[in-house]
């Protein structure tokens, strides 16, 4: 699978202040508060995410692995996107 993030993966390391990146975590999430602001509802997030099984039967094949293990189907912690992330 192609990351499509690949070409910006050391500046993303650089911006990010968690210790987790992912699905719809600090680094997406300021991507969608850039781009579509109106339609990211910040006060759904409470927490950081937890990682752990999600049950997800054996033999199920997914191009995406967060699915296995992202328990709030988000990863990392969103609390910590901003519209304008700086270094």
């Amino acid at each position: 699978m192609i990351d499509p993030l690949f070409p910006v993966r050391d500046l993303i390391s650089q911006m990010s202040e968690g210790r987790r990146t992912g699905h719809a975590g600090e680094i997406e999430t300021s991507i969608g508060l850039y781009l579509f602001e109106d339609l990211i509802k910040m006060g759904n997030v409470t927490h950081e995410a937890e990682v752990g099984s999600t049950h997800l039967p054996r033999g199920i094949e997914t191009p995406v692995d967060w699915q296995a293990y992202a328990i709030q189907v988000y990863l990392g912690d969103p609390k910590k996107a901003s519209k304008k992330k700086e270094k």
